[in-house]
């Protein structure tokens, strides 16, 4: 559960921040007020916070596709090792590390290459934003 740092803490201050668990197949789940996220092998799933009228949540996913350092196509880690430090989970893909960085907001994707690596990189990343999103919210008065 979640502890207030003192009895003073308003409700509001420990609600409006990012918070972690694992989720029961052993992967990172984080949340916000705004989003959840999943972070697994296959990469990044993200549901933002529609409003309270949405029909649904819309995952959007992120997986790292390809990576071609000059020239030539590197390979993958197809089972990565995924670590949590703080507000950043990090998959080790074997040619480089693919981080995501999480605040109350939004959540930033990067990728560091080891040190020397030389030429040009390459980087594909599939998205996937599902299925179209059609819906009015309905006014209130």
């Amino acid at each position: 559960g979640i502890a207030a740092e003192s009895p003073e803490t308003p409700m509001r201050e420990l609600l409006d921040g990012v918070f972690h668990d694992v989720g029961l197949d052993g992967n990172p789940l984080v949340w916000t007020p705004r989003y959840k996220a999943r972070v697994s092998e296959a990469g990044l799933t993200f549901r933002p916070f529609l409003g309270s009228d949405a029909p649904t949540t819309y995952p959007i996913r992120l997986s790292l596709d390809a990576v071609t350092i000059h020239g030539a196509r590197a390979t993958l880690d197809a089972a990565p090792s995924i670590n949590r430090s703080d507000d950043r989970i990090t998959l080790d893909r074997g040619v480089l590390l693919e981080h995501y960085d999480f605040d109350v907001e939004s959540v930033e994707q990067s990728f560091v290459l080891p040190a020397g690596t030389k030429g040009e990189v390459l980087v594909e990343v599939d998205l996937d934003v599902g299925p179209s999103i059609a819906w009015a919210p309905s006014t209130r008065s």
